[in-house]
């Protein structure tokens, strides 16, 4: 089964026709009407062959040949891909692909997809951001690199707040709406904008004692959870990254309405759940908020 051509002129046409990783125009230029090239063409992301690079055995023909596991890579770099699938993993594929696709609608539009749905933050996973600061190549240092507890910041809050900002806005998250994940392994490793109604759970219970760690069972675990399409999105919570005391009330009201951004960590398609790292929460943007701060 091959690609069909539909889907083929989709992924050229979401790509703009420029490679995925070094963003190559990948059609050449044009001397006369009928004098043009095309130097890339649609690579998968998990191999159409069993056995091929980054093969997926429990995918179907369809799943293989479908928009969800394509991308536009040049010839040099689909190369590169299929020779080394240890590095240029499923994960990294997708990455590739989902920062090309927003990198793409960025410019077409003028404006950064994200810069800032919250009106405030409720919680800064502080080591996650940092990680992702360092992999894009952003120097993190005192005072974020040095946060242990934002709870224990006091005077120091504001400060902390003026230096996490602009990292948060020049790591320009390349994020993927909820509504738009393909509910399985495809997801993992997705960064993605969430915005919606939440259950809280136990979150209280550990702001109270003294943090231990997460025990692995959401009976017990502080968390927030809500269900899409089905399936069960769980958001743990460390109590160290909440970071006010009014947040953590919010946090443990129960249920409440918030904003933000998370990485997909699994996808269980048997039990019908998702387990994900919360990067960033807070009030999402409204106008009412808006005009009430004049933002």
């Amino acid at each position: 089964m091959a690609v069909a051509e539909k889907i083929r002129r989709l992924v050229w046409t979401l790509s703009a026709g420029r490679c995925a990783v070094c963003k190559k125009e990948l059609v050449s230029n044009v001397l006369d009407a009928d004098a043009f090239s095309f130097l890339g063409e649609v690579a998968h992301i998990y191999a159409k062959k069993d056995g091929g690079p980054r093969a997926n055995n429990n995918l179907s023909d369809e799943q293989r040949d479908s928009s969800e596991n394509l991308l536009l890579l040049c010839f040099d770099h689909h190369k590169e891909a299929d020779d080394h699938p240890n590095v240029y993993t499923p994960e990294k594929m997708l990455a590739f692909k989902n920062e090309h696709l927003l990198w793409v609608r960025e410019r077409l539009s003028g404006k950064s997809l994200l810069g800032s749905r919250l009106h405030n933050f409720f919680y800064i996973n502080v080591p996650r951001l940092i990680m992702l600061a360092e992999y894009r190549g952003v120097q993190i240092g005192p005072p974020v690199a040095y946060v242990q507890d934002l709870r224990k910041l006091g005077g120091e809050y504001i400060q902390f707040i003026r230096a996490i900002s602009p990292i948060i806005q020049e790591l320009h998250f390349r994020t993927v709406a909820i509504e738009n994940l393909s509910m399985n392994s495809l997801d993992v490793g997705l960064t993605v904008e969430l915005e919606g109604t939440f259950r809280t759970k136990n979150v209280g219970k550990a702001i109270c004692k003294d943090w231990v760690g997460f025990s692995g069972g959401m009976d017990k675990d502080p968390h927030i959870y809500t269900t899409i399409r089905g399936f069960k999105l769980f958001l743990p919570i460390d109590p160290r990254w909440i970071t006010t005391t009014t947040a953590g009330v919010h946090l443990s009201s129960g249920i409440g309405r918030f904003g933000g951004i998370c990485v997909i960590n699994n996808v269980n398609t048997e039990k019908k759940t998702i387990l994900a790292s919360l990067l960033l929460l807070g009030h999402p943007k409204n106008p009412f908020m808006d005009a009430l701060f004049g933002r």
